[in-house]
């Protein structure tokens, strides 16, 4: 678990990754949306993003590297320690780093800086700096948002602007991580040294620089002049807005209020559509779900899981939540994945099934009930609501909602003292969600199974080398997911981005994309 770092200088050890060009997210079409001819990138201007959660620290071991929750800040203030990983082997490159390589199948990795970073300070960006994060995040005391990544880590060893990694175990996938996490974003040291302070002064590396928050308002940033990429950000200024209503985030946004925001909701981004506005989209796997705990009751049996899988009805919820515009998943990878399975449906809506299991249930004096915990956002809040009517039409079933503020909601996923919860299992790659989310030893685990079929099928996915191998392993999971219900996969949505006349560059986006460094102000 130690991160250990040495005070010499050596000599880089790793050059420059290359990437075929279908893997780069710079091959994306420059817009979304109506494909307007927006000319080429202007510098100057400022615009206002809205989220829709305000982070309670600009900490990275506070801060969630989720694309709903504060990537899109986290990315701004310390943009991308890698910026792209190949979707054809895996390596990475782009952001901070030159290169992240392995020779031995994903057990030692050489992370390569690139020549002469610094913070927006100033001050140097080491690999050194990249160690002090990541042991942060191994820390228990520091209760990291990003503990299950920081975890894989045996040892890095500083030198100069190269990190030499062993990990725990071999996990060819490694970089996707790193991406998919709060390993991501690197502070300076110094800054992280003082504490609270930290708030007040953020110092970090990427595109834009925090002069000012106010609570429960707004963050002011303005252009970083150290940032790496030269000639970027295009924007003199960017303000964040916080707003956790999304009806409220697109009134913003029709409004001229915002510029630019996010939805969880494909109903919203097809009402920004209608009124003018571009929208970009992930093309993701996975989806929303609400999560059961199995470690209590009533979902420690596994006949409580299924009869709640089977008596929600999807199509009803995507209609009630979601206005009919998302997709209902009936398999855990889309069909344009190259681990989608044919034959290994999720868990589908069964009225009669169902009521047989709670029927059953009941007799044995063990009837259903809940507590759904849930997001105060309206979209999570309809959602749980649904379920909740939903529930109500059977017997031996009852289903309690609690609704709570962003803080108390991540704090119950974090000590995972939910009987039932909504949040999302969306991905491009299958590492390290799944991973992460459902291994029994993941710090991260949400479900609390048991199952030693469904770790050694994890397991495999992560050291798998070949697609072959993931894709036998990954539909290995599926098929166990159908069987065990760790939760309900209600809908599938691509997490739309909306932006307004005044923002050029936006495009279709990676998990990895740093929007706010790529878009700029029109007129």
């Amino acid at each position: 678990m130690r991160i250990r770092t040495r005070r010499f200088f050596a000599p880089v050890l790793a050059a420059m990754v290359m990437l075929a060009s279908g893997a780069a997210c710079s091959a994306q079409p420059p817009s979304a949306g109506t494909g307007k001819d927006e000319g080429p990138p202007r510098r100057g201007g400022e615009l206002v993003l809205a989220m829709s959660v305000e982070p309670r620290s600009l900490d990275p071991v506070v801060m969630v590297n989720n694309w709903g929750i504060h990537s899109t800040l986290g990315n701004a203030l310390y943009g991308s320690l890698i910026g792209e990983v190949s979707e054809t082997d895996g390596s990475a490159g782009k952001g901070l780093t030159e290169s992240l390589k392995s020779d031995d199948k994903g057990l030692h990795w050489t992370l390569t800086l690139k020549d002469g970073l610094t913070f927006s300070d100033g001050s140097p960006l080491d690999a050194e700096a990249v160690a002090f994060n990541w042991k942060r995040h191994q820390d228990p005391r520091s209760a990291s948002q990003s503990k299950a990544a920081a975890a894989m880590i045996k040892s890095a060893e500083a030198d100069g602007r190269t990190l030499s990694i062993t990990l725990k175990r071999h996990a060819p996938q490694f970089p996707q991580t790193v991406v998919n996490s709060a390993l991501n974003w690197i502070a300076a040291p110094a800054a992280l040294r003082k504490g609270a302070g930290f708030n007040t002064t953020p110092v970090a590396a990427g595109p834009f620089v925090v002069k000012s928050w106010a609570r429960a308002d707004k963050i002011v940033m303005a252009r970083n002049p150290h940032y790496h990429d030269k000639g970027k950000p295009y924007l003199d200024g960017l303000t964040v807005r916080f707003n956790q209503d999304e009806p409220g985030r697109l009134t913003m946004l029709q409004a001229g209020a915002a510029d630019i925001t996010s939805f969880n909701s494909p109903a919203y981004a097809a009402k920004a559509e209608e009124s003018g506005m571009r929208v970009a989209r992930q093309r993701l796997n996975g989806g929303n779900m609400l999560w059961f705990n199995a470690r209590s009751a009533p979902f420690n049996d596994p006949r409580a899981r299924q009869a709640v899988a089977k008596a929600v009805d999807p199509k009803a919820l995507n209609a009630a939540a979601y206005l009919g515009k998302a997709e209902v998943p009936s398999t855990l990878f889309a069909k344009s994945s190259p681990f989608f399975a044919a034959g290994l449906p999720v868990t589908g809506y069964d009225r009669a099934g169902a009521q047989r299991l709670f029927d059953q249930l009941a007799a044995e004096g063990k009837p259903v009930s809940f507590t759904i915990s849930t997001f105060s956002s309206s979209e999570t809040k309809k959602v749980v609501e649904t379920v909740q009517s939903q529930l109500g039409t059977y017997r031996n079933v009852q289903a309690k909602v609690e609704v709570m503020d962003s803080t108390a909601a991540l704090g119950k996923l974090a000590d995972r003292s939910y009987q039932a919860i909504p949040g999302g299992f969306a991905f491009a790659d299958p590492e390290p969600l799944l991973y992460e989310n459902l291994h029994s030893e993941s710090a991260t685990d949400r479900v609390g199974f048991k199952d030693g079929r469904l770790d050694a099928a994890l397991l495999k996915g992560r050291e798998a080398t070949t697609v072959a191998e993931r894709r036998a392993a990954y539909s290995e999971v599926a098929k166990l997911l159908a069987e065990l219900n760790p939760g309900i996969l209600y809908v599938r949505t691509p997490f739309p981005l909306a932006a307004g006349p005044k923002v050029g560059g936006l495009r279709d986006y990676k998990q990895a994309d740093v929007v706010a460094a790529e878009i700029w102000r029109i007129g």
